[in-house]
């Protein structure tokens, strides 16, 4: 009797221990992966697919442009412009530099918050633009 339960014990403890083994196994790799640059990519091009699709089920998207994505934050200094009065944290723009529209989306409503025409003054501006706010949207995505 008491061989069985030493027995039991020895088989319980093994597979316990290749639980937690394989689970720490997990918790790695889904790190590993989370930090590989072609993860983060594909999961920013399917965010990006998802939104588009969603905002084009409220207006009519330019169909072959390529759309520069942003999150708002009332700290940048997008607050000061007009055009951002009525955003939201989180709320999120769309600029088409080539047909020249902005808008401004909020998911949790699933709602248009501002929709208008941009101006560009130049391409030096639109890269600056695009590079201040991939840097805070990459900070926040790792928070």
């Amino acid at each position: 009797m008491k061989r069985k339960n030493n027995v039991l014990i020895v088989l319980i403890s093994i597979i316990a221990l290749g639980f937690l083994t394989s689970t720490i196994v997990l918790i790695k790799q889904n790190k590993d992966l989370k930090n590989d640059p072609t993860y983060v990519k594909l999961k920013k091009a399917q965010k990006t697919d998802t939104l588009r699709k969603k905002v084009a089920k409220l207006i009519n998207l330019p169909a072959n442009e390529k759309a520069f994505i942003g999150t708002y934050d009332a700290k940048s200094s997008l607050k000061d412009n007009p055009f951002f009065k009525e955003a939201k944290d989180g709320d999120k723009y769309l600029i088409f530099s080539e047909s020249g529209k902005a808008i401004i989306y909020r998911e949790s409503e699933n709602k248009l918050i501002n929709v208008g025409p941009i101006a560009i003054t130049s391409e030096k501006n639109v890269e600056e633009t695009k590079e201040a706010t991939e840097n805070r949207n990459d900070r926040n995505s790792r928070n």
